[in-house]
Protein backbone atom coordinates (compact mmCIF):
# COMPACT_ATOMS: atom_id res chain seq x y z
CA UNK A 1 0.00 0.00 0.00
CA UNK A 2 1.45 3.10 -0.95
CA UNK A 3 1.53 6.47 0.92
CA UNK A 4 0.55 10.25 -0.05
CA UNK A 5 4.50 10.80 0.22
CA UNK A 6 4.79 7.76 -2.12
CA UNK A 7 3.01 8.80 -4.94
CA UNK A 8 3.92 12.45 -4.45
CA UNK A 9 7.52 11.05 -4.81
CA UNK A 10 6.31 8.81 -8.21
CA UNK A 11 4.24 11.81 -9.51
CA UNK A 12 6.75 14.09 -9.30
CA UNK A 13 9.82 11.84 -10.82
CA UNK A 14 7.42 11.64 -13.42
CA UNK A 15 7.12 15.39 -14.01
CA UNK A 16 10.97 15.36 -14.30
CA UNK A 17 11.30 12.97 -16.59
CA UNK A 18 8.98 14.32 -18.60
CA UNK A 19 10.37 17.62 -18.59
CA UNK A 20 13.94 16.72 -19.03
CA UNK A 21 14.69 18.07 -15.82
CA UNK A 22 16.82 16.26 -12.30
CA UNK A 23 16.02 17.52 -9.55
CA UNK A 24 18.78 17.99 -6.89
CA UNK A 25 19.64 18.92 -3.75
CA UNK A 26 21.21 22.10 -2.73
CA UNK A 27 23.65 21.40 0.14
CA UNK A 28 26.47 23.64 -1.39
CA UNK A 29 26.53 27.73 -0.61
CA UNK A 30 27.28 28.79 -4.18
CA UNK A 31 23.96 26.24 -5.38
CA UNK A 32 21.84 28.19 -3.07
CA UNK A 33 22.72 31.32 -3.30
CA UNK A 34 22.03 30.70 -7.39
CA UNK A 35 18.55 29.88 -6.27
CA UNK A 36 17.64 32.75 -3.96
CA UNK A 37 18.84 34.63 -6.95
CA UNK A 38 16.68 32.77 -9.48
CA UNK A 39 13.61 32.98 -6.84
CA UNK A 40 14.53 36.40 -6.59
CA UNK A 41 13.98 37.33 -10.29
CA UNK A 42 11.21 34.79 -10.73
CA UNK A 43 9.10 36.83 -7.82
CA UNK A 44 10.52 40.36 -8.82
CA UNK A 45 11.55 41.02 -5.37
CA UNK A 46 14.52 43.67 -4.29
CA UNK A 47 16.52 41.14 -2.46
CA UNK A 48 16.62 37.31 -1.88
CA UNK A 49 15.55 38.69 1.78
CA UNK A 50 12.44 39.35 0.57
CA UNK A 51 12.04 35.64 -0.19
CA UNK A 52 14.27 33.20 1.35
CA UNK A 53 18.40 33.94 1.29
CA UNK A 54 20.88 31.28 0.83
CA UNK A 55 21.22 31.96 4.80
CA UNK A 56 18.34 30.28 5.31
CA UNK A 57 18.71 27.54 2.48
CA UNK A 58 21.70 26.58 4.38
CA UNK A 59 19.92 26.17 7.70
CA UNK A 60 17.42 24.56 6.38
CA UNK A 61 19.67 22.01 4.36
CA UNK A 62 21.42 21.79 7.99
CA UNK A 63 18.56 20.73 9.81
CA UNK A 64 17.07 18.14 7.28
CA UNK A 65 14.54 20.11 5.66
CA UNK A 66 13.60 20.49 1.89
CA UNK A 67 16.29 22.49 -0.24
CA UNK A 68 16.21 21.29 -4.50
CA UNK A 69 17.01 23.19 -7.53
CA UNK A 70 15.44 21.38 -11.14
CA UNK A 71 18.22 21.51 -13.88
CA UNK A 72 18.21 20.93 -17.09
CA UNK A 73 21.15 20.93 -19.05
CA UNK A 74 23.38 22.21 -16.15
CA UNK A 75 20.96 25.42 -15.64
CA UNK A 76 18.86 25.56 -12.89
CA UNK A 77 15.44 26.61 -13.83
CA UNK A 78 13.80 26.45 -10.47
CA UNK A 79 13.99 25.96 -7.10
CA UNK A 80 12.09 24.80 -4.04
CA UNK A 81 12.36 24.88 -0.23
CA UNK A 82 10.16 23.60 2.30
CA UNK A 83 9.87 23.02 6.54
CA UNK A 84 8.91 19.69 6.99
CA UNK A 85 7.57 20.40 10.24
CA UNK A 86 7.69 18.65 13.28
CA UNK A 87 7.45 15.28 12.30
CA UNK A 88 10.81 15.62 10.67
CA UNK A 89 12.08 17.59 13.78
CA UNK A 90 11.62 14.48 16.21
CA UNK A 91 13.75 12.25 13.66
CA UNK A 92 16.44 15.26 12.96
CA UNK A 93 16.64 16.07 16.51
CA UNK A 94 16.36 13.30 19.50
CA UNK A 95 14.54 14.62 22.31
CA UNK A 96 12.81 17.85 20.55
CA UNK A 97 9.59 17.80 21.16
CA UNK A 98 6.45 20.83 20.43
CA UNK A 99 6.70 23.65 22.29
CA UNK A 100 10.41 23.67 22.33
CA UNK A 101 11.19 21.55 25.25
CA UNK A 102 12.24 18.48 25.57
CA UNK A 103 10.76 15.58 27.32
CA UNK A 104 12.12 15.26 30.89
CA UNK A 105 14.57 12.22 31.12
CA UNK A 106 12.78 9.14 31.47
CA UNK A 107 9.46 10.00 29.81
CA UNK A 108 8.70 9.93 26.04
Amino acid sequence: MSTPADEARLAATGAAERLGVEVLELSEVDEQRAAAELLQRVWDADSPDQLVNAGFMRAFSHSGNYVVGAYRDGKLLGAAVAFLGAATCTRTWPGWSRGGRAPASGTS
